[in-house]
């Protein structure tokens, strides 16, 4: 297991316990316009931005009168409305500070809009922990593209393959594998054997597991 100086993380269900509230937003905006789940049910909107996951229903809807604009200015409303029920996922905050007090370099590289990660940021102050965040805004291909993980990795001025990479879906883990990270599944909305099943190089269920794996010393 190689030695990693930097590592690029997932915003929503790996560092913020946030997929529960967006779903919930989601649901409610589809209600209120008559739209219809994909066959695989909402846990296939895991890890996918809100523009497909928005522009994929009105095409299955066959209504021409639904705006994809609207809806998705709609569902940041909602979601704006309960965010501040949203959770750190327990044991990220303490990962994140031990990997920085080693001298580990962070990323995030999320599927959601600048909006929405600067919400979680400014709401757990995570700021002065990450040297640079990839949203949605920022690529002009998301996950399960490579893209957003190429991004990050650039941004740090290192290989992907220097850095591990922490997701909890399908997407975000053919994401990052595809850049060349080494990945890391966590099981917040996934199982590992599902996780592994995607391309994830090891997957494990806490934060914990995960400081363990990567032989993170405790601050001095």
């Amino acid at each position: 297991m190689p030695s990693f100086k930097a590592g690029i993380l997932d915003l929503d269900g790996v560092v913020v316990d946030s997929e529960a509230l967006h779903l919930d937003a989601t649901r409610i905006v589809f209600e209120q316009n008559a739209l219809t789940l994909p066959e695989g049910g909402a846990g296939e909107f895991v890890g996918r931005t809100d523009h497909d996951i928005f522009s994929d229903a009105v095409a299955r809807s066959g209504n021409p009168a639904l705006d994809v604009a609207a809806l998705l200015a709609r569902k940041n409303e909602v979601y704006g409305s309960i965010k501040d029920q949203m959770e750190m996922v327990p044991g990220a905050l303490r990962f994140i500070q031990r990997a920085v007090a080693g001298g580990v370099t962070l990323a995030l590289a999320t599927s959601s809009i600048r909006l929405n990660q600067t919400r979680a940021f400014e709401m757990f102050d995570l700021d002065p922990y990450f040297s640079t965040t990839v949203t949605a805004d920022d690529v002009s291909r998301t996950k399960p593209d490579p893209e957003p993980y190429q991004l990050a990795a650039a941004r740090l001025n290192m290989q992907p393959g220097h850095c591990f990479a922490i997701e909890d879906s399908f997407n975000g883990v053919r994401s990052a594998r595809g850049a060349g990270c080494h990945v890391i599944g966590l099981t917040t909305s996934f199982t590992s054997e599902e996780l592994a099943s995607a391309g994830a190089h090891a997957t494990f269920n806490s934060f914990d597991e995960i400081t363990v794996y990567l032989k993170l010393a405790a601050p001095a």
